[in-house]
């Protein structure tokens, strides 16, 4: 099933889907970023227990907290989110990504 991200941070993500997933079940989710047309980042497989399940129109809105995140995939997590707020630029064939100087709020508490 095709779902469309809403929001989505470290801990969890929110997305519209077409049928209802019951609370508490375990999912696989598999994140890609659209680049361009017809253009996607690699998937980010994930494993993610639903929260809540809101029917809004003809969908449904499911809020999910991430299980089971490894430092790797917690890692890639990460750079899907700094791509999110513009801070990864994307370069040319053959280059890696460069992480831009601008702020970003990771969720850590740390002062």
């Amino acid at each position: 099933m095709t779902a469309i991200t809403k929001d989505m941070s470290r801990g969890g993500i929110c997305v519209v889907c077409p049928k209802r997933i019951v609370p508490g079940s375990t999912v696989g989710l598999s994140l890609s970023l659209i680049l361009g047309d017809n253009s996607f980042s690699e998937s980010l497989e994930l494993s993610a227990r639903v929260v809540w399940c809101t029917p809004i129109a003809q969908v449904h809105q499911v809020g999910a907290v991430f299980t089971g995140l490894t430092r790797e995939k917690a890692g890639f997590l990460e750079m899907f989110l700094r791509f999110l707020q513009q801070e990864v630029l994307v370069t040319g064939p053959g280059e890696p990504p460069t992480l831009a100087r601008s702020p970003f709020d990771t969720g850590d508490e740390e002062t």
